[in-house]
């Protein structure tokens, strides 16, 4: 007999029989064991009672190599079904709306940049939600092993762009949209068929909307911008992967044997949309670069894309593990080869520095020697940009010495307070514009072996930020937060035979 305790407005005791709680437990087990008797039971079971939607295969070949979508719509559907979220995103839409009226000088989302308003389908339908894409590859095996290629995943994720911060924030929020072995998009043939199929969902969204359960209305969305680092950026435009040769830059017309020159000593046009489409022409003509276009962009048929408007930077990879790093580098080895501090005083520093409460969870790990000497200084983006911004102040005795590297130091950290920022004024941009042509000309006279593309892409956030509003909206880091998931699922499953189907699977099984 189990006795149990009840408060109430009297202690009252309830008794139980052993046998009673053992015939529930064994009812729950038969009931279990009776809908789960098989894996396709179990997936019937879950489609009925928990609206699963099983990932759709694309086929590429008759060998069976495949890759996964899942429709979108019911995707959405899902996450708009939830309590209150529909009325999360509606009024912080309308709340941001009003806010930008009210203060025209204000930068909150895209659609206060001057994209939004060359955005045809959402200037047909202004109450239509915005709808971001991002994509990455990811490794999911040893990646020193000889097999870290062969099992390279390419992900795709989507998200809601006009979600309240509190929302965007979860991981939850974030949407599964695609999987595929990075190996088959290398063949044009399959990437063609694995991306008709992507966009073909994303355009239905667009021109029909759907229906939720919350809503009264159609719901119809926007395409606005794709996520991505630089290489991805480039090679989803069509553009050339290489960036230490050609015209590297996807914004303007810049060649690699110009980055070393001022920007104020030189004119260069940005790219538009009327005279990519004319060098892609020739490209296509010629088989050969046509200033740094090499083919049609994989997303060319998605509504709203453009290779020179809906591929933005990423503060993340451009700041965070870029620029911000050489510059920490550069300041590091500056203190050893002046004899200011050896190596050993550097990593000791880093060791007992005292982080704050709110900095202590991205704590960098301590610099050491091999770092410098490779050039590669370990941690996440979040650590190094915290290491970039507490720089000063571990070393404070010591880095006024530094007279040459500091205003370096300074006007990038000005920089990165203004693009970071989640709200941005227009009339702040003439003065970013200024400190990031200063930035140019500054490490071209302290530090001109140290001049990288990325150096080169700093100059471009001024007009970026007026086309597309403040990136911190459409930065990478919040979505590579979700490839853990993907990477711990991987390892647990050790099931590589098709893998790209596992992971698709399980998240959404995960989500029903």
């Amino acid at each position: 007999m189990i006795t149990a305790t009840r408060q109430n407005l009297s202690t009252e005791t309830v008794t139980i029989p052993v046998s009673e709680i053992e015939e529930i437990f064994k009812q729950i087990a038969e009931t279990l064991q009776n809908v789960a008797k098989n894996e396709y039971q179990f997936i019937n079971s879950c489609k009925e009672f928990f609206q699963f939607e099983e990932p759709k295969k694309v086929q590429f070949n008759e060998a069976g190599d495949c890759g996964y979508i899942v429709p979108i719509k019911n995707s959405i559907k899902q996450f708009l079904n939830k309590p209150d979220v529909i009325n999360l995103l509606i009024t912080n839409k309308n709340e941001t709306i009003s806010s930008t009226k009210r203060d025209t000088d204000l930068l909150l989302t895209y659609r206060d940049g001057v994209a939004a308003s060359s955005n045809k389908l959402l200037h047909k339908n202004k109450s239509s939600f915005l709808l971001q894409l991002y994509s990455d590859d990811i490794s999911v095996t040893n990646p020193l092993g000889p097999k870290k290629d062969e099992k390279k995943l390419s992900l795709f994720y989507y998200i809601i762009d006009d979600m309240p911060p509190i929302v965007r924030s979860l991981l939850s929020s974030i949407g599964f949209l695609g999987i595929c072995l990075t190996k088959f998009l290398s063949n044009t043939t399959y990437c063609r068929k694995f991306f008709e199929t992507m966009i073909n969902d994303l355009n239905t969204l667009q021109t029909e909307g759907l229906i939720v359960s919350t809503s009264t209305e159609r719901l119809y969305f926007t395409f606005n911008l794709i996520a991505a680092d630089n290489l991805a950026a480039n090679d989803y435009g069509g553009f050339q992967k290489n960036f230490s040769n050609g015209y590297f830059c996807r914004m303007c017309y810049m060649s690699y044997a110009l980055r070393s020159i001022p920007i104020t000593d030189i004119s260069f046009r940005l790219r538009s949309e009327e005279s990519h489409e004319q060098h892609l022409q020739k490209a296509l003509q010629s088989n050969d670069f046509i200033f740094g276009i090499q083919r049609q962009s994989d997303f060319s048929s998605l509504i709203g894309f453009h290779p020179i408007k809906s591929l933005p930077f990423d503060i993340m990879h451009d700041f965070s593990e870029g620029t911000c790093m050489i510059i920490v580098k550069s300041i590091l080895k500056e203190f050893s080869m002046r004899r200011i501090l050896t190596y050993a005083q550097i990593e000791n520093r880093f060791e007992s520095f005292i982080y704050g409460q709110n900095d202590e969870p991205n704590r960098p790990p301590p610099v050491r020697q091999k770092h410098l000497v490779n050039n590669l200084i370990s941690g996440s983006a979040a650590q190094k940009l915290l290491l970039f911004q507490v720089l000063p102040l571990i070393f404070y005795d010591v880095i006024d010495r530094l007279n040459d590297l500091m205003p370096i130091y300074k006007c990038l950290r000005e920089i990165v307070s203004i693009v970071f920022s989640t709200k941005i004024r227009k009339s702040w941009l003439p003065y970013l514009s200024s400190l990031t042509n200063s930035f140019h000309s500054l490490m071209l006279d302290k530090l001109p072996d140290q001049i990288t593309a990325k150096v080169h892409f700093i100059t471009h956030y001024p007009e970026l930020i007026r086309r597309n509003g403040p990136p911190r909206n459409y930065w990478c880091q919040r979505f590579e937060g979700k490839h853990l998931y993907f990477k711990k699922l991987a390892l647990r499953s050790s099931n590589f035979k098709n893998i790209s189907f596992t992971l698709a699977k399980r998240h959404q099984l995960r989500l029903s």
